[in-house]
């Protein structure tokens, strides 16, 4: 089994299936081009309850404000909580979690070519029952005039 793509889907795959006693006698390989050691994205959710992620968020609002040219609004959140995990954080957590799995390997190389059960790596080719990919498609980016694209920010601020 491979599983290409160690961002937040397919780290959370990964999770969930080294916990699945039906992968435990299964061999399962990660593959990506990077060691995802940095900080290279920030998530940010919403929750009514606490998570397994709530352990790890870097920052967790209860109040919001909302600022547009007519009117400034401070509101209560509650009962959710706007939360934020740092990717670093994440891969950290999630590679603790995977080093337990004497199952799971982590191999670093870059993806030139993916079927339906081989992969072209850019050092060596590998096979595989079943491949799970969680990179976005890059179909994803192109532009579709049967949709409307939402752009949002959120600027947020710690105090110190």
């Amino acid at each position: 089994m491979r599983s290409i793509g160690a961002g937040a889907a397919g780290l959370q795959l990964l999770l969930k299936m080294i916990r699945d006693p039906f992968f435990k006698e299964k061999s399962i390989l990660v593959l990506d081009k990077d060691e995802k050691s940095t900080n290279d994205r920030v998530w940010c959710f919403w929750e009514l309850d606490e998570t397994k992620w709530g352990q790890i968020a870097t920052k967790t609002w209860s109040q919001g404000l909302f600022i547009n040219p007519e009117q400034t609004l401070d509101f209560d959140l509650e009962p959710y909580r706007y939360k934020m995990v740092r990717s670093a954080n994440f891969y950290l957590h999630t590679k603790g979690e995977l080093a337990k799995a004497e199952n799971v390997k982590w191999v670093k190389d870059e993806m030139v070519e993916v079927n339906d059960q081989d992969i072209k790596g850019s050092s060596v080719n590998y096979h595989a029952d079943h491949i799970f990919d969680s990179r976005i498609p890059p179909t994803f980016h192109v532009k579709q005039d049967d949709y409307h694209s939402l752009i949002q920010h959120f600027k947020g601020w710690l105090d110190r």
